[in-house]
């Protein structure tokens, strides 16, 4: 049973900065040990192997004497052969075999550690090797804008309440911003990705995974990131710092991935989303950036939509899916009626089936709130995809002639050719002139539909 989070393994050479850095880890909320908590008259070998034993993961501190002691030497063994390794080096030593092979963080011991570039680098390190996640700073900031958030909840209390929030000046107004949305198991974060990797044979384009607790972009492309979206919202990095270049089939785009299995975003508020995602209008390297919003609570949806100048839903003919989006229509339509959405419809029996279900959404928004959609098309059902997921490759890897690829080739050339009109230059239309729905209200409509149709 693990009792510490972090064991720091060092030489007592190097004393003066392990306990400087023990203080701040442990002000972060880690739990560690190392040496200090031994006493005279302790068996030391039997309580550094204990504490070994009962820590997740190893912390070497490398120097000129640690190198040399086969004290530290057999102690990192232990946290690198079970993979639960991280170092640190402080001088110009010679990391040693097999230790070489991974990668290190270079600190200087005079310098504060908070002001050295690498430091929230090990806190994002340190704290998935732990298996803390809880992202320390994130879970602290929590505690002290609870007020903020409930002016902020207030705020939004009415329909006709703007948001809050005004709109930054936007640096590269002909970048795309594309927010998707979905139910559970509709595909979205798939669809994302497959859409990304077309996008990017002609154009250049980011996602940008914003789920708060259905983070699921780094397993996809079969990625263990060293900086992610969690760690931009905690603000122990810059939301540039976390974009990295991937590869998807024969294609290449930038990434800034969410934690998957990671509940550090589940306690963020809304207004906390909207200056980080604001950050996307300060980016002019990109023609197209995605936002994979699935998984979103309402709050956090109204936060975020503002920034996107379209927002691309995806669905399935399961009655669960189609009422979930009906949902996130309306909500939307509620809050800006302006905004132009988009519906994809996956894992379709044909093209005929996809037209089918699109239609009836369609039906219910037009007949209840006035809502026109687009339809962008559908993506046939692909049996594939499951292997592609489990082996963490892209089905982009299919070959040209696949229906999955005519399908993402297609729709992606669709939303090439959408007519642009930057969010901040559009009509705003206001919202509607109703309170939002209940669920009984929106079951109801849907019901209404499906009982038109079977007429």
């Amino acid at each position: 049973m693990s009792e510490h989070d972090v064991f720091i393994s060092y030489s007592k050479t190097d004393r003066s900065f392990v306990e400087t850095i023990a203080s701040e880890l442990r002000s972060f909320g880690f739990n560690v040990w190392f040496d200090d908590s031994l006493h005279l008259g302790d068996d030391f070998v039997q309580e550094i192997n204990r504490a070994l034993s009962r820590s997740r993961m190893v912390l070497t501190v490398w120097s000129d004497s640690s190198v040399a002691s086969r004290w530290v030497l057999g102690e990192a063994y232990e946290g690198f052969n079970k993979n639960r390794f991280a170092a640190l080096r402080i001088d110009e030593c010679t990391v040693p075999v097999p230790f070489n092979l991974s990668n290190y963080l270079q600190f200087d011991p005079t310098v504060d550690l908070k002001k050295q570039r690498n430091w929230n680098k090990l806190l994002i390190k340190l704290s998935k090797l732990s298996g803390s996640n809880f992202m320390p700073s994130l879970r602290d900031a929590t505690r002290s804008t609870t007020k903020k958030n409930e002016a902020y909840e207030r705020k939004l209390d009415g329909v006709r309440v703007e948001n809050p929030f005004e709109l930054p000046d936007r640096v590269a107004p002909e970048a795309k911003i594309l927010l998707f949305g979905g139910a559970s198991g509709a595909g979205t974060s798939n669809t994302v990705l497959s859409l990304a990797a077309s996008l990017a044979e002609h154009s250049r384009v980011l996602v940008v995974d914003a789920c708060p607790l259905g983070a699921s972009i780094d397993l996809l492309l079969g990625i263990a990131p060293e900086n992610d979206f969690a760690g931009v919202v905690a603000k122990l990095i810059d939301l540039k710092d976390a974009i990295m270049r991937v590869q998807s089939g024969e294609s290449s785009f930038d990434v800034v991935p969410g934690r998957s299995g990671s509940t550090a975003l589940s306690s963020v508020y809304a207004f906390e989303l909207f200056p980080i995602i604001a950050k996307l209008y300060s980016m002019s390297d990109y023609d197209f950036i995605l936002i994979d919003g699935s998984g979103m609570s309402n709050s956090d949806m109204r936060a975020v939509q503002p920034l996107a100048d379209r927002y691309i839903v995806s669905l399935t003919d399961h009655p669960v899916s189609m009422t979930r989006v009906y949902t996130d229509i309306k909500l939307c339509t509620l809050w800006d009626r302006a905004l132009p959405i988009d519906v994809i419809v996956n894992r379709a029996m044909s093209d005929a089936a996809g037209e089918a279900t699109f239609q009836s959404v369609q039906k219910a928004t037009i007949t209840f709130f006035k809502k026109e959609l687009n339809y962008l098309g559908a993506i046939p059902e692909c049996p594939e995809i499951r292997e592609f997921n489990r082996s963490q490759s892209s089905p982009m890897a299919l070959p040209e002639t696949h229906a999955y690829r005519i399908a993402m080739s297609s729709l992606a050339d669709k939303i090439k050719q959408q007519p642009h009109i930057p969010r901040n230059e559009l009509e705003p239309a206001g919202p509607a002139d109703e309170a939002e729905p209940t669920m009984e209200e929106i079951l109801t409509d849907i019901q209404k539909v499906i009982a038109a149709d079977s007429v």
